[in-house]
């Protein structure tokens, strides 16, 4: 049980642990975050936390991205 082997976690803890309690968006959707961009596309990646794997887990909920929502 813990963070998955494929997991950049640790690229991005001490920015996450330096964000204050009263982030803003704009905080997090900032270029420190930003994985990826497409300019083409209009398209941009920004890391969010969601490499944690419970080995014992008994059910596996499966779905789209995160979003931003989810990023917080």
């Amino acid at each position: 049980m813990g963070i998955a082997n494929f997991s950049i976690f640790t690229q991005f803890k001490n920015l996450i642990n330096a964000l204050p309690a009263a982030y803003t968006d704009e905080m997090i959707l900032s270029e420190q975050f930003l994985l990826e961009r497409d300019e083409k596309k209009k398209l941009e990646i920004y890391y969010a936390p969601f490499e944690y794997v419970n080995e014992r887990a008994k059910v596996v909920i499966v779905g789209i991205t995160p979003g931003l929502h989810q990023m917080k």
